[in-house]
């Protein structure tokens, strides 16, 4: 319902609202906290894969938990609180207010465990510890390099070869339900560079929590691409299948090993320990913290295949069309509409129904759009796409159930002969992140390309508020405090 003034009193308990499949709040709603009530008391927790609707022009307030599904607050609203979920989607003119800590779910629900866990896997805190007593090794916690809480894990080897730590506190990691491989990352930066001198490696060592002895699990050589950067690395390597059966099943014990040429006086720095599921789902992510009678719904069918042509190759240059094709996976024919979505970069966005079909099995369904016809069509602007499939079920009570299937989000940008570029969200990452731009009055929406060296400005790294941007090569009157600039920010 729209147009409705809901009111939370909870005092001193929480508020928790559990729902197996569809969550939605319509437009122009307002959530009202009375007698002192927190945002983080009035808690949401949906298992749909589906999209989560936050109506314009709507005042949350509160938490929504969805691992598995997409929020989108529309236009206009104004969150308090905190949006958790595998994609969170805010339109424009809208406002976020987040709330620092969200973790505790009730206060009935002893999270000591919990935290302790967050504290080791983000290294906060003094949980880590030198393995070897007689190590002359120095650990500390830093704020030096982080990517993720308010420190990082600071080793000196001083005159030793390596040194192993390891923390006491039980890793309990919560995984996506038919997860069967489990991917360790950890983010690392280290002056022990380059390789072929300083030998500067990571392992990581794991067992069960009532085991006698560590199993190595993985050993990464930390060699940048770039030495000089201000940025950590994260490294990344697969589980075995038996310590993938191990992390997901049983409680485990971490101890991590650095290693590297004396000679180099090697310090390194350890940052946010994740282990990752096959279906996107990682630890480092607010545990599901249900009541003990709470049994997860079965998943949602998973009736069509969505690919881009192209689909194997990470990008795709000076292409005529963005195209696809839809497999369909339902064993019987269902009427089912799709859909192009396009968003700009700073948020404006664009549906386009692309046709109503008898999806048939077996049968694919092709798209096909011209680049000439696709939105925010000025050369060198950075735009995303997506394909939705819609299928709407009526069971024998006559209920309605609607199921959405989407695409891997697709980037492109038009190029100045007529043609696009079209690449994955990785490539997108990757060229973009940790960069800070200026951008076009003229063209409100551009991101400019890395090969345009006069828009690349600098590093975020560097970026003072207040401070000059463009410096001695143009104009002082950019600066970061200035939002009329339209300065684009990536993290």
């Amino acid at each position: 319902a729209g147009d409705a003034t809901i009111i939370f009193d909870s005092q001193e308990d929480f508020i928790e609202i559990n729902t197996q499949q569809t969550l939605r709040f319509g437009d122009r709603n307002v959530f009202e906290l009375t007698d002192g009530t927190d945002p983080t008391q009035v808690q949401f927790y949906s298992n749909t894969y589906d999209q989560i609707k936050i109506g314009t022009d709507t005042t949350f307030s509160g938490v929504i938990t969805a691992p598995y599904g997409q929020i989108y607050a529309f236009s206009r609203t104004t969150i308090n609180g905190n949006l958790i979920a595998r994609s969170v989607w805010v339109d424009t003119d809208s406002t976020v207010h987040p709330i620092q800590n969200c973790t505790e779910f009730n206060t009935e629900f002893d999270d000591t465990d919990i935290l302790e866990m967050r504290d080791a896997l983000s290294f906060e805190g003094d949980g880590w510890t030198i393995a070897d007593a007689n190590s002359v090794a120095d650990l500390t916690l830093s704020d030096n390099y982080t990517s993720d809480g308010e420190s990082s894990l600071e080793i000196t080897l001083n005159n030793e070869y390596d040194a192993t730590i390891e923390n006491a506190t039980a890793i309990d990691a919560v995984f996506s339900e038919g997860a069967s491989a489990v991917t360790v990352k950890l983010d690392v930066k280290s002056n022990a560079v380059p390789y072929t001198t300083c030998n500067g490696e990571v392992s990581v060592y794991l067992k069960a929590v009532d085991a006698a002895t560590y199993t190595l699990a993985g050993t990464l050589p930390y060699d940048p691409s770039d030495e000089y950067s201000d940025f950590m690395d994260t490294l990344s390597f697969d589980l075995s299948s038996e310590l993938a059966d191990l992390v997901m099943n049983e409680k485990i014990n971490v101890a991590i090993k650095v290693s590297a040429n004396q000679n180099c006086n090697p310090v390194f720095w350890l940052d946010e320990l994740q282990f990752c599921d096959d279906r996107d789902g990682c630890n480092i992510q607010l545990p599901t913290m249900n009541p003990p009678d709470w049994v997860a719904p079965d998943e949602d069918p998973y009736f069509y295949d969505v690919t881009w042509s192209g689909d194997n190759s990470d990008i795709i240059e000076n292409a005529a069309t963005l195209s696809g094709a839809i497999r369909v996976l339902e064993d019987t024919p269902t009427p089912c509409t799709v859909t192009a979505q396009f968003e700009a970069v700073l948020g404006e966005r664009i549906d386009a129904i692309l046709g109503d079909y008898i999806c048939t099995p077996g049968v694919d369904i092709s798209f096909n759009i011209n680049a000439s016809d696709l939105p925010f069509n000025t050369a060198g602007m950075i735009s995303q796409a997506n394909i939705l499939v819609t299928t709407s079920f009526s069971n024998s009570s006559g209920t309605i159930t609607t199921f959405n299937n989407i695409a891997d989000m697709r980037y492109y940008h038009h190029n100045t002969d007529g043609t696009i570029t079209h690449f994955t969200e990785e490539v997108f990452q990757d060229t973009y992140d940790g960069y800070w731009f200026k951008s076009d009055p003229a063209v409100n929406n551009r991101l400019p390309l890395l090969d345009e060296d006069s828009d690349v400005v600098g590093e975020i790294e560097s970026v003072q508020e207040g401070v000059d941007l463009n410096g001695p090569d143009g104009p002082d009157t950019d600066t970061i405090a200035d939002t009329e600039t339209a300065t684009i920010i990536l993290e």
